[in-house]
């Protein structure tokens, strides 16, 4: 739910929402829960009385004792009369209410409970809402293949028997699954389907959750204000029908996106209504969800403290009931936090554990189980399809050769007598089995090659993914995108640029005693922390060279603050490289001291090269940048007299005097003392 990828269950989750067995659409709605307990008083029928048990469960989801209730007399009543279809309705109750209160092993067995029982009556929509609640559980874990697998399969029932709610709910489900793999185009087009089915049979509870689904793409996609939109309308309809679970939910969307658009009174206002809501409705599991928002708000207004409080609660909640999405951005977010609050141990442990999650959820090998369970779904579908259009032309060709046969018999026999009828239906009889042969034989090929077809779109479109994520890894967004519309990106000046460069002291002698997977070990984690710390105080990375590493600020959005920007990562990199040396040596380790040289001026910046792109800049300014670091003593900024010049006022510093520079004379340079600097708004700094 933090920068980058916002892939959260907190919209994914809601499909379950559109798990309507029954006739009921509004949850918690206190006149029909009167209204169904009258009727229930007054039935005399035994089926009647089982269905009005489930529904009572149904629309009392978030009150477990209600739910388990409910649910047992209808289980009772249905063995009674032989009633599988109401065994296996409230089972279906039963596994969403351990859902809600995260108990996924027993939901598991619960569901499958309910499947049998559908099996048992020929209970098709039930089989399928059973198949598409085991999808929900291992969707929640994070098994995103084997959730598709009974996803598809619910999908395939509800096809069977045209239950278009069912079909709704499917392809929102499907669609989750496209929006966890950052899949958008996809996600979109099967949320589009669920809503247009739910606008077609009046289905405002559906109809709701698709606004907020699309809502969740379009925020994935940076499109905050078009994300806001359906957020909105979303929450006006579920305000229609009551649920507090849903309000509570809308709520927290909003207010996650009012925090992209940096209104942050507004994002807390909603994400605060969220959490009360859910604290009132009993839903443990979806309280995660507003601590985490809440707690990225306050990170933004640099409210470290506070923020801390809410993640690290909507952590701990997370892990309880084994919300691996949740878990993973939750990571994430205390490691920003921790890294704002000068912790870098806790920074790095906590981005480590967001990797790692990050990479269990995503790898390739989860991805290509996915897009073959659904090239598979859809070959088995076109099959299908094939085999009915195949038996429509067999019946076509016999009727044709069969009136073809009688003309040739009516004839003949008046010629040529009993003999030659027989002969020309022998001749018939291999004409049509010629002709079907060869249509087979045709339709083979024309399956096959549609497969193939499908095989290699699916392929181009998974790798034209990859090499867009691979393309904004090395270069900016704009330059990546002028790249991909241009085919060339256009070189640019800059007239105020902050370059900075880094390197250790001591590298070589220290590296000799370390092998070469320790070596890039220690250099990975020490780049690792430099990256969080440019791109937090607004820096591009340029590249690395050996142990020396450069970036800059200014570029590719040209700024007036970039010196001082500049100034606050180099102290932040000191900090951190301070932390790990004392580490190290209480470990009785080496450890390498940092140098780090900054310099202002103009640079001409853009991409290199052909078969492998990089971005660069150039100019003199980069020169004297490598000069101010060689120039500079270990644990200290060393900045030019033109840096100097744009952060005197807010910065304490040494005059160094005119020091000989290689190549370049003797140049002013001034060491970084201490210094409070007011930035932006609200963000000051210390040492």
């Amino acid at each position: 739910m933090n920068s980058g990828i916002k892939s959260n269950i907190l919209k994914l989750l809601l499909t379950v929402f559109l798990s309507v067995s029954y006739s009921i659409a509004q949850a918690q709605n206190n006149n029909m829960i009167d209204s169904l307990t009258q009727l229930l008083n007054t039935s005399t029928s035994d089926k009647e009385r089982v269905t009005l048990y489930n529904e009572l469960a149904y629309i009392q989801d978030s009150d477990s004792a209600l739910v388990a209730n409910y649910s047992s007399k209808a289980i009772n009543l249905s063995k009674e009369i032989n009633y599988p279809k109401g065994i296996s309705d409230a089972y279906d109750n039963l596994g969403w209410a351990a859902i809600l209160r995260g108990e996924y092993s027993s939901a598991v067995k619960i569901y499958n409970k309910a499947e049998k029982s559908a099996q048992e009556g020929s209970y098709k929509k039930g089989e399928a809402n059973a198949l598409r609640g085991l999808g929900i559980v291992y969707y929640s874990q994070g098994n995103y293949p084997l959730s598709l697998d009974y996803y598809h399969k619910a999908l395939k029932i509800n096809e069977e028997i045209g239950n278009k709610s069912g079909l709704a709910s499917n392809y929102n489900s499907i669609s989750n699954i496209y929006y966890s793999e950052r899949n958008y185009e996809s996600a979109i087009e099967y949320y589009q389907k669920a809503l247009d089915l739910n606008q077609e049979q009046g289905d405002k509870n559906g109809e709701a959750l698709s606004y907020n689904n699309l809502g969740a793409v379009y925020f994935d996609k940076g499109n905050y204000h078009l994300a806001l939109d359906f957020y909105k309308k979303s929450l006006t309809i579920r305000n229609d029908l009551g649920s507090k679970s849903e309000i509570a939910m809308s709520y927290n969307n909003i207010g996650e996106a009012y925090h992209k658009l940096n209104d942050y009174p507004n994002a807390i206002k909603n994400n605060e209504k969220a959490l009360a809501l859910w604290n009132e409705d009993g839903a443990r599991q979806y309280i995660a969800y507003a601590l985490n928002v809440l707690g990225m708000t306050y990170n933004s207004l640099n409210k470290y403290d506070k923020a801390l409080k809410y993640l690290k609660e909507g952590y701990r909640r997370a892990a309880d009931v084994g919300m691996v999405d949740i878990i993973e951005k939750s990571a994430k977010n205390l490691s920003e936090t921790y890294a704002g609050l000068g912790d870098y141990k806790n920074a790095f442990s906590y981005q480590k554990i967001y990797k790692n999650m990050f990479d269990s959820l995503r790898n390739e090998e989860t991805t290509r189980q996915i897009v073959s369970k659904s090239m598979q779904y859809e070959f088995d579908k076109k099959e299908a399809i094939a085999a009915a259009e195949q038996e429509k032309q067999d019946l076509i060709q016999q009727q044709k050769l069969e009136r073809k046969n009688y003309l040739l018999y009516g004839g003949s026999i008046l010629l040529l007598g009993i003999v030659v009828v027989a002969f020309l239906l022998f001749r018939g009889y291999k004409q049509k089995r010629a002709a079907n042969i060869l249509l087979a034989e045709q339709n083979d090929e024309i399956m096959q090659q549609s497969k193939e077809i499908g095989l290699q779109r699916d392929k181009i479109t998974l790798e034209s993914q990859k090499s867009e994520k691979l393309l904004l890894n090395i270069l900016p967004l704009e330059t990546a995108q002028e790249l991909k519309e241009k085919g060339f990106a256009t070189p640019q000046a800059y007239e105020k640029v902050s370059v900075l460069f880094t390197d250790f002291k001591g590298f070589s002698k220290i590296a000799e005693h370390m092998s070469e997977e320790e070596l890039v070990d220690n250099l990975d984690y020490c780049f690792r922390a430099f990256d969080h710390i440019i791109k937090k105080n607004g820096l591009e990375k340029i590249k690395t060279i050996g142990d020396a590493y450069m970036c800059a600020g200014g570029i590719p959005k040209p700024n007036d603050s970039n010196p001082l920007d500049a100034v606050k990562a180099a102290k932040e990199m000191i900090d951190f490289i301070q932390d790990w040396r004392s580490d190290k040596q209480a470990r009785g380790e080496e450890a390498w001291e940092l140098r780090i040289g900054i310099h202002t001026g103009k640079v001409v910046a853009g991409v290199v090269g052909e078969d492998k792109f990089a971005y660069d800049i150039w100019g003199d300014a980069v020169n004297t940048a490598a000069r101010m670091e060689s120039s500079g003593e270990s644990m200290r900024i060393n900045i030019s007299g033109d840096t100097y010049e744009f952060v005197k006022n807010v910065l304490n510093c040494e005059y160094r005097g005119k020091i000989l520079a290689k190549n370049k004379g003797k140049i002013d340079m001034y060491f970084v003392n201490d210094f409070i600097v007011h930035h932006e708004a609200g963000d000051t700094f210390h040492t």
